[in-house]
C-alpha cells in the first residue's frame, strides 16, 4: 500500500492538513507569539511545535504536498521576468531574505517569495523526499486564493508534478526531489467525477465546508490546537529539528558565520549567529538544554575540526535555543 497523500496549507495563523486518505481534516494553531508579520519570531518553540505536529498527525508516513497560501507567501500574476524583479524589490522584506520563484502554471505566470526561515522550517525538514512540491495557492484559483476545501485538495493531488528549483537555480537548500520545489507546468488529470476542468472554469469553493465523500454539505473542520510539548530526552530527534546558536567569543571576525555555515550543511537548523558579549580565550564551549545531549556530542565533533572544544555540558536554563555554541580563542 502507498503512502497516503496530505496536503499542508500553510497560513499565517496556523496549518491546515487534509488527509485525503482519511477524508479527515484539521486546523492546528501556532503557539503565541512564534510568527509575526511573516517572520518567525520564536524559533525554539516553532521547531518543538512542528516536531509534535509530525508526530502527531504521521507527516513523515505520508506523500505531502505543500500550499503557501496567501496569508504567507508574497504573490502576483506577471507578464515577465522583469515585472517579477520590480514586484520583488517593492516587498516589505529585504529580497535578500527570501526564497523567490517565477512559476508558469495554468496559463498564468505568478511571481511568488516566502520568508526563507519559514520555508526552511515547513519545507526543509522533511527527509526522504516526502514533500512531493511547494506552489503558491494563487496558481490554483481562478476566483481567487485562500478558498481552501475537499474539492480543492484533492484536485491539488491530481496534477503533474515536476521537481524544480535546484541547486543551480538558487543558493538555497538541497538538490533532488526531496529538496526546494515548486509546482510548474500545466494541470492534467483532474477529477472527472468533480466535472471540473481547471483551465477555464472558474473555482468556485465554500470557505469551511468540507465535504466526505458523500458529498454532505456541511462538515465543519474539527480545530486543534498542539500545545508546545514538554522536552524529554530522545536519541531520534532529527538533526532538522534542533536549533543551533553560533556566538562569536574571539577577536576574528566572521568566525561564527562560518561554523554555522557547517552546521547547516549538517542538516541543523541555525538560529543566531553573533559576537558573545565577552570575549573567551579558552576552549569553545558548548552548552545543550537536557534532552540533546547526543546532538550536542555531533556538533562538538564539527566544531572540533578547528576548534579546541571543551565537553558539552547541559545548561537547564537554556531558552532561546536547544544547542550553544561559544566560540574560544583557544587554538585560534
Amino acid at each position: 500500500m502507498g503512502r497516503k497523500w496530505l496536503v499542508l496549507v500553510i497560513k499565517s495563523s496556523g496549518l491546515m492538513i487534509f488527509s485525503l486518505a482519511d477524508k479527515k481534516a484539521y486546523e492546528v494553531d501556532y503557539p503565541a507569539g512564534v510568527i509575526s508579520n511573516l517572520e518567525i519570531k520564536d524559533r525554539s518553540n516553532l521547531i518543538l511545535w512542528w516536531k509534535a505536529v509530525k508526530k502527531k498527525f504521521e507527516l513523515r508516513r505520508g506523500k505531502i504536498l505543500i500550499v503557501m497560501d496567501d496569508s504567507v507567501c508574497f504573490q502576483k500574476t506577471i507578464q515577465n521576468d522583469a515585472e517579477a524583479e520590480g514586484f520583488w524589490s517593492e516587498l516589505p522584506i529585504s529580497p535578500d531574505l527570501l526564497v523567490k520563484k517565477v512559476i508558469s502554471i495554468n496559463g498564468k505566470r505568478i511571481a511568488a517569495a516566502v520568508n526563507k526561515d519559514l520555508y526552511r522550517y515547513m519545507v526543509r525538514t522533511f527527509k526522504g523526499g516526502t514533500v512531493e512540491a511547494v506552489v503558491p495557492d494563487r496558481c490554483l484559483f481562478t476566483g481567487g486564493p485562500g478558498l481552501w476545501n475537499w474539492d480543492a485538495a484533492e484536485r491539488l493531488v491530481k496534477i503533474k508534478i515536476e521537481p524544480h528549483w535546484n541547486l543551480e537555480e538558487t543558493d538555497e537548500g538541497d538538490t533532488g526531489v526531496g529538496g526546494k520545489l515548486w509546482l510548474v507546468g500545466g494541470i492534467f488529470a483532474l477529477l472527472v467525477v468533480l466535472g471540473v476542468v481547471a483551465a477555464v472554469a472558474t473555482v468556485k469553493l465554500r470557505v469551511n465546508s468540507y465535504p466526505v465523500p458523500a458529498r454532505a454539505t456541511t462538515a465543519p473542520v474539527p480545530t486543534e490546537v498542539i500545545p508546545t510539548p514538554t522536552i524529554t530526552p530522545s536519541a531520534d530527534i532529527e538533526r532538522a529539528e534542533v536549533g543551533v546558536m553560533v556566538l562569536n567569543g574571539t577577536n576574528v571576525q566572521g568566525l561564527a558565520a562560518g561554523v554555522g555555515e557547517r552546521l547547516i550543511q549538517s542538516g541543523y537548523i541555525l538560529t543566531e549567529t553573533a559576537n558573545y558579549q565577552t570575549k573567551n580565550s579558552g576552549k569553545t564551549l558548548i552548552k545543550y538544554l537536557p534532552g540533546y545531549e547526543s546532538q550536542a556530542r555531533e556538533i562538538h565533533e564539527i566544531v572540533l575540526e578547528e576548534y579546541q572544544t571543551a565537553t558539552p555540558e547541559a545548561d537547564p536554563e537554556l531558552t532561546e535555543v536547544h544547542v550553544r555554541v561559544i566560540l574560544g580563542g583557544e587554538g585560534l
